[in-house]
């Protein structure tokens, strides 16, 4: 990314380009950036700034047009701001049913989940294609913090931690099928970490980065078919509080905080898993 360097953004991909929204900076302010990254130039550029400043938002791409969900700005928000790339233009949409910022976003079909996150341990699903949302069964063991991606039409939910300091981790691993509606707890990773982020690749789950005690440059894979998990070769930068997408067989890993909390980066890494 470009300056200023900030941590607890979100991203989504469209037509192969990765669209970056929010963050904050090390003064814990908000931001309204949008930039958008080009993998196959390796250049960025800035897009028009967004309605509001967010962190801690759940940012999603459905149907070529790109979601920013909740978060803070500054205070706890239930928000949904529209970016279509093809007008360069921000809407509004209908809100949350709670106000939330730290959960997790993935999305299947035309639906983004939104599950867990501070307050509450909540799962709502908003479908793009009605402007409408529904409240869903919630996950097993509540947190904040945490990761999703989807392979298919599950959905896996990982690590994250709960209040007050000094937190508690959760390896946890826990799945949502949206078909049968119901939750199904699966081996937890090899290290118990929030503030990490989850892509999906090939069929497999990467959780990546992290916080607390240390902040964490680790990369998990975990195996659907198997049940099992294996670390791979470490991030360049320890940072929490990422971006992570999948672009033609990469998992980007965008922004993050190098400490606990915040000093945020820049830094915009991909590893293809072997």
């Amino acid at each position: 990314m470009k300056d200023p360097r900030r941590s607890e953004l979100g991203a989504g991909v469209i037509d192969g380009k990765i669209y970056v929204a929010g963050g904050r900076l090390d003064n814990d302010f908000p931001l309204d950036l949008l930039e958008i990254y080009d993998p196959a130039t390796d250049s960025w550029t800035p897009g028009p700034s967004m309605p509001a400043p967010r962190d801690h938002a759940g940012v999603a791409a459905v149907n070529g047009k790109l979601y920013v969900i909740g978060g803070y700005g500054p205070t706890t928000t239930a928000t949904v701001f529209e970016f279509d790339p093809r007008s360069s233009t921000w809407s509004s949409k209908a809100p949350m049913v709670s106000p939330r910022a730290a959960f997790a976003v993935a999305v299947v079909g035309t639906k983004i989940h939104c599950i867990g996150g501070l307050p509450g341990d909540a799962h709502e699903a908003y479908d793009v294609s009605t402007d409408t949302w529904e409240m869903l069964p919630e996950m097993p063991r509540g947190r904040e913090h945490l990761a999703a991606a989807s392979i298919g039409t599950t959905i896996y939910v990982v690590g994250g931690r709960v209040a007050p300091f000094p937190y508690e981790n959760y390896a946890a691993l826990d799945a949502y099928d949206t078909v049968t509606r119901t939750w199904t707890q699966l081996p937890g990773m090899p290290t118990a970490r929030g503030g990490l982020g989850a892509a999906a690749l090939d069929g497999k789950l990467y959780a990546i980065g992290g916080e607390f005690p240390g902040v964490y440059a680790h990369v998990e894979e975990y195996d659907p078919t198997t049940q099992a998990w294996r670390r791979l070769k470490d991030m360049l930068t320890p940072r929490h509080g990422v971006a992570a997408v999948t672009v033609n067989e990469w998992i980007h890993v965008v922004g993050g905080g190098r400490k606990l909390g915040t000093a945020g980066t820049t830094a915009n890494e991909a590893f293809k898993p072997d």
